[in-house]
């Protein structure tokens, strides 16, 4: 990872432009895939690129550690929500995480009731990205907490 320190959001702005047209120079011509540029910010430059999860329960180690706890909470957060939500086949799910070889990026089960739990404050085993420079820094300087905040740049590169 490269740090980089900008006086002023232009200055950043300008970066990233050279980013984007460098990445695309030196891709042109060759096969592959190249995502769109991505974007993570953080009220504090001192975290790593670490989940909610990570810091607030750095015991759960693994996924599927993180379905079996909400698969816990799960009749709880029904009765506040008024809702009822897909059945968690924890058993199911451990035996597709095994399968590594196998495991795709649109496998999430119950997808509705994570992004329910993580748009209200529960700790997520993922991070947020955004293709929005823009989204991204509404969340870095929105609370922030030190003097100095993050602003991530990330690209999906195969060839």
């Amino acid at each position: 990872m490269i740090e980089k320190n900008f006086n002023s959001w232009s200055e950043f702005k300008d970066y990233v432009e050279q980013l984007k047209a460098g990445s695309a120079e030196s891709l042109s011509g060759r096969e592959g895939f190249v995502s769109r540029f991505l974007y993570r910010g953080q009220r504090d430059s001192g975290w790593g690129l670490d989940t909610t999860l990570s810091r607030e329960y750095p015991k759960l180690n693994r996924l599927s550690d993180y379905y079996h706890l909400i698969s816990k909470i799960k009749p709880e957060v029904e009765v506040f929500t008024n809702h009822i939500w897909p059945n968690i086949d924890v058993v199911a799910i451990e035996r597709r995480l095994e399968a590594y070889d196998s495991l795709r990026l649109d496998f999430l089960p119950v997808c509705e009731y994570l992004i329910y739990l993580r748009h209200h404050g529960f700790p997520s085993p993922f991070l947020d990205w955004s293709r929005s420079l823009y989204v991204a820094a509404f969340f870095a300087f929105q609370k922030a907490e030190a003097d100095r905040v993050a602003v991530f740049v990330s690209q999906v590169k195969v060839r």
